[in-house]
């Protein structure tokens, strides 16, 4: 668009080349707008996969935290059946706890994540809505007698 613009400025000038001018600058904005919209899309879907990677990551690593320590507990009750039921109880449970807390505060941060990027899918929804159609060209632009031969 602007390179056309600039060609026909190169050998024209008059009303119809500053109706002309000013409509292409027009379209222009509204094409800068629309990919400006697009771009912070583009942006908010790398940011929610990235944060659903990083959510499943911590998952899993919880898990296997949990299953270590069990398994830590279960080889520590072997070499020791004296203590058998106190010592299996306690760390069974002292894991599950801290798996049971890891998870809670996983989900805690996934949401609090989920909610700011939900609100910047709203803004960016308002945002496409705003975005504009370019309006018709002038028909001024159309008249042969507005268009005269620039100096040059």
């Amino acid at each position: 668009m602007s390179s056309a613009r600039d060609d026909v400025r190169a050998y024209w000038e008059g009303g119809a080349f500053v109706a002309f001018n000013s409509y292409v600058e027009h379209v222009l904005k509204v094409m800068d707008d629309t990919a400006e919209v697009m771009r912070s899309m583009s942006k908010l879907n790398l940011d929610v996969l990235e944060t659903t990677v990083n959510t499943y990551n911590s998952g899993i690593n919880f898990i296997g935290e949990c299953a270590q320590a069990l398994l830590s507990a279960a080889a520590s009750v072997a070499q020791n059946l004296l203590n058998l039921v106190g010592a299996t109880c306690s760390a069974i449970l002292e894991a599950l706890s801290k798996f049971v807390g890891a998870v809670t505060e996983l989900m805690i941060a996934r949401n609090r994540s989920m909610m700011g990027y939900a609100k910047t899918g709203i803004a960016l929804k308002q945002a496409a809505i705003n975005l504009r159609v370019p309006d018709p060209i002038p028909s001024s632009v159309g008249d042969s007698g507005n268009w005269k031969v620039g100096r040059r």
